[in-house]
């Protein structure tokens, strides 16, 4: 992984405890919009997907939207395993 700078903050900051969860650039975030990506495609365009084809009793557009629905859980349940990230605290150059 390419080390990537997220924040720059002062000794006192440090000093007083910083909450890094607050970072809205870098692996924390990316992982965070990832998810929240996923949860919006299961909540709307799939589950439209899905109640249109129910509602039609349409067995093969029913069965095409249960498929994309269950590979986005896939992906939702992949991108919240938790990984590890390595966070350096460096001098100010």
């Amino acid at each position: 992984m390419n080390a990537q700078l997220v924040a720059t903050l002062s000794h006192e900051a440090l000093e007083k405890g910083w909450n890094m969860s607050t970072v809205f650039d870098g692996p924390l975030s990316k992982r965070a919009n990832t998810i929240q990506f996923l949860i919006g495609e299961l909540q709307n365009p799939l589950n439209t997907a899905w109640r249109a084809a129910s509602k039609e009793k349409n067995p093969e557009k029913l069965a095409a939207a249960q498929k994309a629905i269950e590979e986005c859980e896939t992906k939702v349940q992949a991108a919240c395993q938790p990984e590890p990230i390595r966070f350096a605290i460096m001098p100010a150059q």
